[in-house]
């Protein structure tokens, strides 16, 4: 579980990632069997106060925005975990 800092609707808040599943880049040129699209790079997260409790109405006040938003911090956030695993 990995937790960061962001807001919503302009309050701070802590993002929790449940889980992830790394990206996996495709390869779109050569034979056709050989083909395949992008995988993963997305995860499962809840918004929290400060404290690190679960909000429900902070994740309530969610815009479709903030959503976005919040799913590419996962995706930078985690990907960058991964690779200073490496």
């Amino acid at each position: 579980m990995h937790e960061f800092h962001s807001h919503v609707d302009y309050e701070p808040c802590v993002i929790r990632v449940i889980s992830y599943e790394p990206f996996r880049p495709g390869r779109l040129f050569g034979p056709p069997e050989a083909c395949y699209e992008d995988e993963g790079g997305h995860g499962d997260w809840e918004v929290c106060d400060l404290d690190g409790k679960v909000s429900e109405e902070l994740g309530s006040r969610l815009t479709d925005d903030d959503i976005r938003r919040i799913d590419l911090e996962v995706f930078d956030e985690m990907e960058a975990l991964i690779r200073s695993q490496r």
